[in-house]
C-alpha cells in the first residue's frame, strides 16, 4: 500500500529550479560573503547556490508526484517502508519499469514484467511471487524515477 503525499502543479513549473534556501545565521556568519571588504570578490562568479534535493530528482515538476511507501514488499529493489517514491508520469512505462499502479482498488508499487505474452507485477526478479494481470483491472499512475530512503 502507498500513501499519496503531494504533487507539484503547473504554478511551480518555473519556480522549482529557483528555490532559495533561507540563510542560517549560525552557519553563515557573513551576510554577503562576496562583499566583505566593500568590493565584489572576483570569485563571486564561481559561488555555487545551495543544493536543493528537488533540483536533483525532479525532471518534470508538473508530472512529478510523491508517495510514501507503507511496507517492505519491494525491499529487493531497495524500496522500503518509510521511503519516498518519486513518480514521474511523463516517463514511458515499459517492460522492467517500476511503477505505481492501482490494481483492484489497491495502490501498489511493483516492477512491470512481460513474459510469454503476459504482463505481471513483481516484487523481485523471480516470477514465483508475481501477480498475473490477465483479466484484472490495472491503471498505471506513473513510473518511479527515484526513491528516497529513510535513515536508520
Amino acid at each position: 500500500m502507498l500513501i499519496f503525499l503531494a504533487n507539484l502543479n503547473s504554478n511551480f513549473r518555473n519556480m522549482i529550479r529557483q528555490i532559495e534556501i533561507p540563510r542560517n545565521g549560525d552557519l553563515d556568519s557573513l551576510e554577503d560573503p562576496g562583499r566583505t571588504s566593500g568590493f565584489v570578490s572576483p570569485a563571486e562568479d564561481y559561488v555555487q547556490r545551495r543544493l536543493h534535493i528537488a533540483n536533483m530528482i525532479v525532471e518534470d515538476p508538473v508530472n512529478t508526484f510523491y508517495f510514501k511507501v507503507d511496507d517492505d514488499q519491494m525491499r529487493f529493489f531497495n524500496i522500503v517502508k518509510g521511503g519516498i517514491a518519486v513518480v514521474d508520469r511523463s516517463l514511458p512505462v515499459k517492460n522492467g519499469s517500476i511503477v505505481v499502479c492501482h490494481l483492484d482498488n489497491e495502490w501498489l508499487i511493483r516492477k512491470l514484467c512481460k513474459r510469454n505474452g503476459k504482463n505481471y507485477l513483481c516484487i523481485n526478479d523471480s516470477f514465483e511471487s508475481c501477480i498475473d494481470l490477465t483479466g484484472r483491472k490495472l491503471e498505471i499512475f506513473g513510473t518511479v524515477s527515484w526513491v528516497c530512503l529513510p535513515s536508520k
